[in-house]
């Protein structure tokens, strides 16, 4: 507590805002069992329940292939045939629709 009639010298210190600070990007980490999962599902023509950003994608994948270091999964809506690459580095989640 300062004496009367005396100032007290502040220091601030600017952060950086949050959006100027790299991204950190986590690379994400399937297991043996995972990847071997997801192999069966493309080889059996089965359903994918993917999350991307919050939202849930149901896809039928065409092909697991490395793009610029990237794994990708080059898929299709099972109804409309729209075409989608997924990158697993983006994903929240997977799973096999039974």
């Amino acid at each position: 507590m300062p004496l009367p009639g005396t100032q007290v010298q502040r220091t601030i210190y600017a952060l950086p805002d949050i959006h100027d600070m790299p991204r950190q990007k986590k690379p994400t980490q399937l297991t043996a069992d995972q990847y071997d999962a997801l192999e069966r599902a493309i080889a059996d023509g089965r359903k994918l329940s993917v999350w991307r950003r919050g939202t849930e994608f149901i896809v039928l994948v065409d092909r697991l292939r490395v793009s610029g270091g990237r794994e990708a999964l080059e898929a299709h809506h099972p109804t409309t045939g729209d075409k989608l690459t997924l990158y697993i580095d983006e994903l929240e989640g997977i799973e096999v629709v039974r």
